[in-house]
């Protein structure tokens, strides 16, 4: 459920990225949500794996 909450993140902050009627998000939190989705991710992956 976590992970795909992030993914839609990244997805609307793309968007805003995209967007010249919305101020583009900062690179940090575009950053900051990769780092998260990589981390879920893994943790996901470790706990199929058990």
């Amino acid at each position: 459920m976590s992970a795909k909450e992030a993914d839609e993140t990244l997805y609307w902050l793309k968007l805003c990225e995209a967007s010249s009627s919305y101020p583009a998000p900062s690179k940090f939190l575009v950053e900051e949500i990769e780092v998260i989705i990589r981390i879920l991710s893994k943790i996901i992956s470790s706990s199929k794996a058990s």
